[in-house]
C-alpha cells in the first residue's frame, strides 16, 4: 500500500526528530533556551478514507488452460501462438481411430435394435400363421393351446406339383454340369420323358465300389399328375456347348423339399385351421395365435434400442474429446504441443487469455477481516509502476483462513477494473476502502491527541499554545474527520505531542 508506506515513513521521521530534540533539550544547559518551530496545519475540507492493506500477485482471471481429457497423438494444430481466436473455434485434433471404430460399432448396434423393434411392432399385428407357398400339409408341429415363440415351426408344406430325383454320375463331364443345367428325366415304368432342371451337384463325390468316384446330381421336374413318389427314374443332362451325359443308374423319385411355416410372434395357439394331408394355397391361414403378450417384446426391444442410443451418445461424446475447442474469445498465449506427439502432462496443451479480468490474488490479516466486505472499492498498486494506482473491487473473500507464520491470513481477490499495462505474475498490493466520507472537515491524524474518548488539539497563540477539545468522526489512514470544535481554515499544531513534551 503505497500511501501507507509514505504516511508511516513520515510518522517515523517526525518521531525520530522529536526524540532527538527531547534528548538534546534535557542534555543542554538550562541557561541556553531552545528555539524550536513546530509547524501548523489548517482544518481543510476533503475526503477521509479508511482502508485495509492487502498484498499478493496479479493474475489473469480470464486465462483458460486447455488440458485434453484423453491421451493421444496430436494430428493437426489449427492455430499459432499470438493468434486471436473465438469461443467455439477448433484449436487442434488428436488421433481418434479407436474411438471412431467404437462409434461405428455403436451406430450399427442402434440400427440392429431399430430393426428388432420394427419386427416386434410388425409381429404384434401378426395374429395368424400363413402359408408361404401352395402345397400339401405334410406335418402339423403344434397343438391348440401350445405356447410358441417367434420363429417356432408350426407346419411343414410340400408342393406336390414338383418332384425330385437324385441319380449317380461318373466323373466324366461332371465339371460341365451346373445348377440350372437342363435335364431330361426318363420314367421307364411309364416309358415317358419329362423336362427338368439341375438343382444340386455333388462335386466332391464319393468312392465307388469298383473304384473311382460317383457324383450325385439332383434334378427337379414338374409332376404331370400321375407320377408318385418312389417311381424309378434316370437322368440325362445336356451340356451348354452340346452333348449329353447320362446317369449310371436310376433312383427313386421323391417329393420336393418342404417349406416350414413359422410363427411371426410369441403367443398361444388359439386355433389350427389345417390338418395333415390337406392341400392349401399361398397365404392361407394355418393357425391363429394370441399375440397379446407381444407388447412385452415391444417393450423389451424399445428398452434395448434406448440403451443402444445412450451408448451411441456416449461414444459420440467421447470422440469429441479428441477435438479441442476454444472456450472463450482471446489470444493464444501458450502453445505447448507438437504434431505427432502427445500433449505434455505437466502443463496445459494451450492457454488462451482474454486480456481482461486481471485480479490481485492477495491475503488480508485476520485483524482486518471484520471490516472487509465484497464489493468494496480498492486502489491496486504494482511494484513495476510505482505509485500509479489501478481501480479495483473486492470479488472474493475466503471463508476460512490459513496459517502464515504466527498469524492467520484470508485469501482475497480484487478485480482490477482497468488493468492497462499490468501483466499476470507481477507482485502488487492494494488499499481496500472500508469507509469513506467526502467533503468533510478534516485534520491529519497526527494533529489530534486522544486520551481515552477525549480528543484535543493545540491552537497556536501569542501567549503559547492553547488546548482545545474537539469532536471527531471517521478516523482514516491519513486524516481524521472533525465534527465540532473547529472551523474550516483554523490552524492547529501539526504535532501537539511534541509541543506538550517540550
Amino acid at each position: 500500500m503505497k500511501k501507507k508506506y509514505v504516511v508511516t515513513g513520515i510518522i517515523i521521521l517526525v518521531s525520530a526528530i522529536i526524540c532527538g530534540i527531547v534528548v538534546w533539550k534535557y542534555s543542554a544547559a538550562e541557561s541556553v533556551p531552545a528555539a524550536v518551530n513546530v509547524p501548523n496545519v489548517k482544518v481543510t475540507r476533503g475526503s477521509v478514507i479508511k482502508s485495509v492493506f492487502a498484498q499478493g500477485v496479479i493474475s489473469d482471471s480470464s486465462r483458460e488452460e486447455l488440458i485434453p481429457e484423453v491421451k493421444a497423438r496430436v494430428t493437426a494444430i489449427l492455430v499459432k501462438e499470438g493468434e486471436r481466436v473465438k469461443a467455439g473455434d477448433l484449436l487442434f485434433t488428436m488421433e481418434d481411430e479407436d474411438a471412431r471404430l467404437a462409434l461405428e460399432q455403436a451406430e450399427l448396434e442402434c440400427e440392429g435394435r431399430k430393426r428388432d423393434l420394427e419386427e416386434a411392432s410388425l409381429a404384434a399385428g401378426s395374429d395368424s400363421v400363413r402359408a408361404q407357398a401352395s402345397g400339401r400339409i405334410t406335418q402339423v408341429l403344434v397343438r391348440e393351446g401350445d405356447r410358441v415363440e417367434k420363429n417356432t415351426p408350426v407346419a411343414k408344406i410340400t408342393d406336390p406339383g414338383f418332384l425330385e430325383v437324385t441319380t449317380p454320375f461318373g466323373p466324366m463331364g461332371i465339371e460341365k454340369i451346373n445348377n440350372g443345367s437342363k435335364a431330361t428325366v426318363c420314367l421307364s415304368e411309364y416309358m415317358s420323358y419329362l423336362e427338368g432342371i439341375v438343382v444340386d451337384v455333388d462335386r466332391a463325390g464319393r468312392a465307388a465300389s469298383g473304384g473311382g468316384k460317383i457324383h450325385d446330381v439332383t434334378v427337379r421336374f414338374r409332376n404331370p399328375g400321375a407320377v408318385a413318389a418312389g417311381i424309378q427314374a434316370s437322368v440325362e443332362v445336356a451340356f451348354a456347348g452340346g452333348g449329353l451325359v447320362s446317369s449310371f443308374s436310376s433312383a427313386g423319385v421323391e417329393e420336393a423339399d418342404e417349406v416350414t411355416a413359422r410363427a411371426a410372434a410369441s403367443g398361444t395357439v388359439l386355433q389350427l385351421e389345417v390338418r395333415e394331408g390337406q392341400n392349401i394355397g399361398k397365404d392361407d391361414v394355418i393357425a391363429r395365435i394370441d399375440t397379446s403378450e407381444s407388447t412385452v417384446e415391444i417393450d423389451r426391444c424399445s428398452l434395448a434400442l434406448r440403451q443402444a442410443e445412450l451408448a451411441w451418445e456416449i461414444k459420440q461424446n467421447e470422440i469429441e474429446k479428441y477435438r479441442v475447442y476454444a472456450g472463450q474469445d482471446g489470444v493464444v498465449t501458450e502453445l505447448n504441443i507438437s504434431s505427432g506427439q502427445e500433449p505434455p502432462q505437466d502443463r496445459p496443451a494451450m492457454v488462451i487469455s482474454a486480456a481482461q479480468g486481471m485480479e490481485l490474488e492477495a491475503t488480508v490479516e485476520e485483524a482486518d477481516m471484520p471490516v472487509l466486505r465484497l464489493g468494496q472499492e480498492a486502489a491496486v498498486y504494482a511494484g513495476a509502476f510505482g505509485n500509479r494506482s489501478f481501480p479495483g473491487q473486492v470479488v472474493y473473500i475466503a471463508s476460512q483462513g490459513e496459517a502464515e507464520g504466527s498469524s492467520v491470513v484470508f485469501e482475497t481477490k480484487i478485480r482490477i477494473e482497468a488493468p492497462g499495462p499490468l501483466k499476470a505474475g507481477m507482485t502488487g498490493d492494494a488499499d481496500v476502502i472500508t469507509a469513506k466520507k467526502e467533503g468533510v472537515l478534516r485534520l491529519p491524524v497526527t494533529a489530534v491527541i486522544f486520551e481515552g474518548s477525549k480528543a484535543t488539539v493545540m491552537i497556536p497563540a501569542s501567549e503559547g499554545p492553547e488546548t482545545r477539545t474537539v469532536d471527531t468522526g471517521l478516523k482514516g489512514d491519513e486524516y481524521i474527520e472533525i465534527t465540532g470544535g473547529l472551523t474550516e481554515g483554523e490552524e492547529v499544531l501539526a504535532n501537539p505531542a511534541f509541543e506538550a513534551g517540550k
